[in-house]
């Protein structure tokens, strides 16, 4: 296996770099992105159950806060509860659209020079192939 990393040359290890850190990346988000973090069972129960006997306390708001992602959510909203239902429902909303937005800022132009080059690296194949042909019908006709 290393005699074939040798044999490839120094492209190879930016690109042996990029996947290790591509194959780290997975496994972060594999680990980070599971629903029982992100949206735990019972929390809106919990919380409704809590608001129900004691309003909303700050102590309440910062536990959910720092529980998880619908934590947060939940208490966004609690922190709201004295506003109109717009209100409450307005401000998550263009919270999650910045985050939308600075997510396709930065995707758009990936996606853009990921296929530029993608089709670059496909023509020079082409073109490899093209060549390669051409050199097989030289050395034949040689042979004749």
């Amino acid at each position: 296996m290393f005699s074939i990393i040798q044999a490839a040359g120094w492209p190879i290890w930016p690109l042996l770099f990029a996947s290790v850190i591509a194959v780290a990346l997975i496994i972060e988000r594999g680990t980070a992105l599971r629903r029982i973090k992100i949206v735990p069972p019972g929390l809106l129960q919990s919380a409704v159950a809590e608001y129900r006997q004691s309003g909303v306390t700050e102590s309440q708001l910062a536990r959910l806060e720092v529980h998880s992602p619908l934590g947060r959510v939940l208490a966004a909203g609690m922190r709201n509860a004295k506003s109109s239902r717009e209100i409450m429902k307005a401000h998550g909303i263009s919270v999650a659209l910045y985050n939308t937005a600075f997510g396709l800022i930065i995707a758009i132009p990936a996606m853009i020079f990921y296929r530029h080059f993608r089709a670059q690296v496909d023509g020079f194949l082409v073109d490899m192939e093209q060549e390669a042909v051409k050199l097989v019908e030289v050395m034949q006709g040689d042979r004749r």
